[in-house]
């Protein structure tokens, strides 16, 4: 992925997290997605070291390859 890419990803994720505060939290806005985020980051991490090859499999192809 190019840089713009990621930079899409990550403001797209931060609309949805704002709508899901307003819509169903109603934190103060600063909270309420740093909250969202926390928690995303943490679901990130506990999937990643439940299923390692999920997230590692395109690294361990390009050393091989």
């Amino acid at each position: 992925m190019q840089i713009y890419h990621y930079f899409t990803v990550i403001i797209i994720l931060a609309a949805a997290f704002g709508y899901f505060n307003k819509r169903f939290l109603k934190l103060p806005r600063t909270i309420g997605v740093m909250i969202i985020a926390l928690l995303t980051s943490l679901g990130i991490v506990l999937t990643a070291s439940s299923f390692p090859d999920l997230f590692c499999a395109d690294q361990k192809n390009d050393l091989i390859h």
